[in-house]
């Protein structure tokens, strides 16, 4: 049955992709085919249609990919970090569930292209991914913001 089952990305089946043909059922064949080849002859159109049809599964395999990639990827924000930001980091070490989830807030002393950003941790500083990241959003800093947003009205 697994090898009769069409694939949902390459969109054929390993038999085909294996052997360059359909797959036969026992009872499906037909030894009454009086029309043989020669062997070399064969070899050759054999090896240009599974040629062909393990080309057209790449191809298949390569759009099917880019859809996954664009379904697993449609709810990541980018979140833009700055030097001088105030942010939580992803604490891994949960003791219990009541454990706190991220520590901080830590100010970003710089922040570098490979997705990484230098915090002050204290006085030293600390290379952290930004996936591990959270903007801190402080009590003073949200009522400067409230405040700003009131004056633009």
């Amino acid at each position: 049955a697994h090898n009769s089952t069409i694939n949902s990305s390459t969109k054929f089946t390993p038999h085909e992709l294996v052997f360059g043909s359909k797959f036969h059922f026992p009872w499906m064949l037909n030894l009454s085919n009086k029309n043989l080849q020669k062997f070399n002859v064969h070899t050759q159109t054999l090896h240009n249609k599974i040629k062909t049809v393990r080309d057209a599964a790449k191809v298949n395999n390569t759009k099917a990919k880019a859809i996954r990639e664009k379904l697993f990827n449609r709810n990541i924000s980018k979140e833009k970090f700055y030097p001088g930001d105030d942010v939580y980091v992803k604490n891994f070490k949960l003791e219990n569930k009541f454990s706190k989830k991220y520590n901080g807030p830590y100010k970003i002393h710089k922040v570098f292209k490979n997705q990484t950003a230098k915090i002050l941790i204290g006085d030293t500083k600390k290379t952290v991914h930004l996936n591990k990241l959270k903007k801190a959003f402080l009590r003073n800093q949200h009522k400067q913001h409230q405040m700003t947003l009131r004056q633009r009205k």
